[in-house]
């Protein structure tokens, strides 16, 4: 089993893969998530995406980070960019916020961990009564993000 500075080297090396890769390439970014059947994908409307799709979804333009933890988590720290939208915030949502997930070509929510699926699922439901198709699911979450040691953002209320 890799230590935590094994893993955390391991993540860093793929990521600054990854981003080298992105950096030499003189096309324009396109969506790196394709339909692709080899993926898992659950009986409802959303894509479950892992974290090198984040990462790369992070630098598609328009792109929408949804951090669904309560909001002290969410203060606390987050995945850089993300924004804190609850449960109870899509119960009656603001047409400022409708128009800002209708107007994201990839919505990506994540909890804590994939332990929280039904709060995912519930949260997923709402968007779909919004009629947002364009969901994706980072399913392990804020946890794997930490774990190797990827950068993190704190609010800082004034």
């Amino acid at each position: 089993m890799l230590k935590k500075k094994e893993m955390h080297f391991v993540a860093s090396s793929v990521i600054t893969g990854l981003v080298c890769l992105l950096s030499f390439q003189n096309t324009k970014l396109e969506n790196p998530v394709v339909d692709n059947p080899e993926l898992p994908i659950s009986k409802q409307s959303y894509l479950k995406i892992n974290l090198a799709d984040v990462i790369l979804l992070k630098r598609f333009p328009g792109s929408l980070i949804v951090d669904i933890r309560p909001n002290s988590a969410y203060q606390l720290n987050h995945i850089p960019g993300a924004v804190n939208i609850t449960l109870e915030q899509l119960n009656t949502p603001s047409s400022q916020l409708l128009q800002r997930l209708k107007s994201s070509p990839n919505i990506i929510i994540y909890a804590q961990t994939h332990i929280q699926s039904d709060e995912i699922d519930r949260f997923i439901d709402r968007l779909e009564h919004c009629n947002l198709k364009n969901i994706k699911v980072y399913l392990q979450g804020y946890n794997e993000w930490r774990m190797c040691g990827l950068q993190l953002e704190e609010t800082v209320n004034e």
